[in-house]
């Protein structure tokens, strides 16, 4: 489990690296659940991820109702707006 802190070697490592602005960082979002977090804010499409990241559609979806539990978000648009709010920059 990883609290919200990428590794450094991370491509999206720059996008929430400064931990002042990430609010929910003690969620402990596992690293695959940060990866598509980091699609997610591009506004990839769960194909797109799917295909991205390898992952099948069904875990891909499983992932995401974790990361809704997790961060307390109703849907997906919601998951999506908080994770856009809470991203610095």
């Amino acid at each position: 489990m990883y609290c919200l802190q990428f590794p450094h070697t991370s491509p999206l490592y720059k996008n929430f690296s400064n931990e002042d602005d990430m609010e929910f960082k003690q969620e402990e979002l596992i690293e695959r659940e940060i990866q598509i977090a980091g699609y997610l804010v591009q506004d990839f499409s769960l194909k797109h991820i799917s295909e991205t990241t390898g992952l099948n559609r069904r875990i891909l979806v499983a992932h995401l109702k974790n990361m809704m539990k997790k961060l307390q978000a109703g849907d997906k648009s919601a998951l999506i707006k908080l994770l856009k709010a809470k991203k610095p920059g």
